[in-house]
């Protein structure tokens, strides 16, 4: 049975007819006819979009997108660019493959950006791919913050699951989830969440794959790293990291995965 709301699919199809125009304006005579709508569908969808600022009607000439809309378009875009920005160098301090994930409701997590990675180890991954067993380091973050309801659908493995408390503290603390030993390496080696302007997760940063096994020192350090590219893409996109104990930390280390 199709879950599909037909008033949404009607404003989505208005909304898409007036973006492939813009900045022309479109009568409604024109939505009417080439997308076979109601006449008081249409305009009843027009009227709330104007209301949201979503749709305009500059001097009755027609209409095209609002103000509103198309400031989340450009707010949008340049969260993606942040986001590349800093997980291309985290690649590249990293030597490894970095991407950014988030869940999409199925207990899968959906690939949204992905760090350019010229060194090292490859894998090939691109945007909308989903990571069907995420690893333990992004169960840790996802026990640690909560995410959507996803905490019931990724339980921690069972030897961390006796000291879950213990564990959400220490990634509330550090700011990152980190592999539970061998099992998790090179894979998956650590994540860390970033977090929008009400304070909730927006996305998960993790190291998809690195060309070795690492220490548990240096699985610390790139943990701090993937940190730290997470925090920066929370407060370059107006997001709200919590504040980590990072006085514990030791100082940066030059070089990671060489």
């Amino acid at each position: 049975m199709s879950s599909d709301v037909p008033a949404v699919e009607k404003a989505i199809r208005i909304l898409e007819r007036l973006a492939v125009e813009y900045p022309r304006p479109v009568s409604p005579a024109t939505l009417i006819a080439d997308l076979a709508l109601n006449r008081s569908t249409c305009y009843g969808i027009l009227a709330t979009l104007r209301a949201q600022g979503w749709g305009v009607s500059p001097e009755r000439a027609g209409w095209t997108l609002g103000p509103r809309l198309l400031t989340l378009a450009r707010t949008g875009e340049h969260t993606a660019g942040v986001v590349r920005e800093e997980l291309d160098e985290l690649s590249m301090r990293l030597r490894a493959v970095t991407v950014a994930v988030v869940p999409d409701g199925s207990g899968e997590f959906v690939v949204v950006a992905t760090g350019e990675c010229t060194q090292g180890v490859r894998v090939s991954i691109g945007i909308g791919d989903r990571l069907p067993e995420p690893a333990t380091a992004v169960r840790q973050v996802v026990a640690a913050w909560g995410l959507q309801g996803e905490a019931s659908r990724h339980r921690l493995p069972p030897d961390e699951l006796r000291d879950q408390g213990d564990v959400v503290t220490r990634v509330r603390a550090d700011g990152f989830g980190r592999s539970a030993g061998a099992a998790d390496q090179p894979h998956g080696v650590a994540a860390a969440a970033a977090f929008d302007a009400d304070g909730r997760v927006r996305m998960i940063v993790t190291v998809l794959a690195m060309p070795d096994r690492k220490s548990d020192e240096e699985m610390d350090r790139i943990g701090r790293a993937v940190r730290d590219a997470a925090v920066a893409i929370s407060t370059r996109t107006g997001g709200v990291p919590p504040a980590y104990d990072v006085r514990a930390d030791p100082p940066p280390v030059s070089g990671i995965g060489r």
